[in-house]
């Protein structure tokens, strides 16, 4: 189910709630009348998992708990430094397939299990490789936002170069060639003087 959140980070997207029911008394109708306009309703397939035993499904519960934090955090950082790349303006499409893509909340309420975490799998297995593939796109994302960082400092010094006053930006197209004036005898010389004391230096430089 979905339905619509306030400010902050929440306002770029919905709030998203997932009720696992038994299938056989499942009556989306009946959900999606009793919702009204409050939200909307999806099916959230998943394909059949190995469980395992009942201690095994124990031990594994107080684990998520534990990652669930930890991934959460993640996935916070990635939509936060989604929004900053894009002053704002939303979120990017997520990329599903290759050439393929779709906006975060239609990937959530048309969610398909990929192919990469095999059902058949343990399900220790399948937490495990789930949370490697986080860690991995959290370190990909420290890296690609350092050299954002970077690119970013460059262009700051560009900036400053070009905008900047004369003692930090480039001459270029400011002095020109007919400017200078060599020979045995003289060399130019260039002075720079803020504008606002500009009549005071021409009047006393010769002096």
């Amino acid at each position: 189910m979905s339905s619509s959140v306030g400010s902050g980070l929440d306002a770029h997207f919905k709030t998203f709630v997932i009720v696992s029911v038994p299938a056989k008394d499942f009556r989306e109708n009946a959900v999606t009348q009793a919702l009204g306009p409050r939200g909307t309703v999806h099916s959230f397939s998943l394909p059949r998992l190995r469980v395992g035993t009942l201690d095994s499904l124990l031990q594994l519960s107080d684990e998520l708990q534990r990652l669930d934090l930890s991934v959460s955090s993640t996935v916070s950082k990635i939509a936060r430094t989604a929004l900053d790349l894009k002053s704002g303006a939303g979120l990017p499409n997520v990329e599903v397939r290759p050439g393929e893509n779709m906006a975060p909340e239609a990937y959530l309420q048309y969610f398909e299990w990929s192919g990469n975490f095999p059902a058949q799998q343990k399900l220790t297995i399948l937490v495990e490789n789930i949370v490697k593939d986080m860690h991995d796109i959290e370190e990909r994302l420290r890296v690609d936002m350092s050299e954002v960082a970077n690119i970013r400092g460059e262009l700051t010094g560009i900036e400053r170069k070009e905008g900047g006053s004369l003692q930090t930006r480039s001459l270029y197209g400011v002095v020109q060639n007919e400017d200078m004036l060599d020979s045995e005898m003289l060399t130019s010389l260039f002075v720079f003087v803020p504008s606002h004391l500009k009549k005071q230096f021409e009047q006393s430089y010769m002096r």
